[in-house]
């Protein structure tokens, strides 16, 4: 069916059963990021060896529950494909972005709070949400579009739709946290770890620029 003026044939990724497998593979990696980012997250900002995971998780979930509503927002119904497609690939360079940022800049980080001179409660909470709620949000607002992308490809089974791209993310999450403790964090340390899920969502990013349908050229009129 054409959408946005644009064949479904004339798409980079062709057949929606493609489409569907990256839609899937995508939410498995971002759910995996994410992952990795909250698991590390906590080792990356202690200023001792002793995690606090509270604050760090709590940061990524409040970004995750921000970015969703707004992802939502940006893919509403008077979205067109084209338009999800570009705001998808900017929301995911942007949690490439902030994710990289997070696992660059925890020292610089922990020196300006410190100099604020908040109570010793609340930095590690102004930590937290300073570097981990930025790429969680950018990371939610991702996932939510490729949320409605996927539905919008089955519209007559919308729900079998939305319920194989929450388990993909929700298996890619489960795999991000095992890799994450049991491989990267203890070959890379926390700040390899966040970068490595950085250069996921970069790769996303990436993919979801070349996947921009391209309008189907003029017809010839000789």
């Amino acid at each position: 069916m054409p959408r946005d003026g644009f064949p479904d044939d004339n798409l980079s990724v062709r057949g929606s059963g493609l489409r569907m497998g990256l839609y899937a593979v995508a939410l498995a990696l971002g759910g995996g990021a994410v992952a990795a980012i909250a698991c590390a997250g906590s080792w990356l900002l202690a200023a001792s060896g002793d995690p606090r995971w509270p604050a760090e998780a709590g940061s990524v979930l409040l970004g995750l529950a921000a970015g969703v509503w707004l992802g939502g927002w940006l893919s509403g119904p008077l979205s067109t494909l084209r338009g999800t497609l570009r705001r998808l690939a900017a929301a995911l360079g942007a949690a490439a972005v902030t994710t990289v940022g997070a696992a660059a800049l925890p020292q610089t980080a922990m020196r300006t709070v410190e100099a604020m001179a908040l109570a010793p409660e609340a930095q590690p909470v102004v930590l937290s949400l300073a570097l981990l709620l930025p790429p969680s949000l950018c990371a939610g607002a991702a996932l939510a579009m490729l949320l409605k992308l996927a539905v919008d490809e089955r519209p007559l089974a919308r729900g079998p739709a939305l319920g194989a791209m929450l388990a993909s993310g929700t298996l890619g999450g489960f795999g991000g946290t095992l890799t994450a403790d049991m491989l990267a964090l203890p070959r890379m340390g926390a700040a390899g770890t966040v970068m490595v899920a950085g250069l996921a969502f970069a790769a996303l990013a990436l993919v979801f620029v070349l996947a921009e349908p391209r309008p189907a050229p003029p017809p010839d009129r000789a």
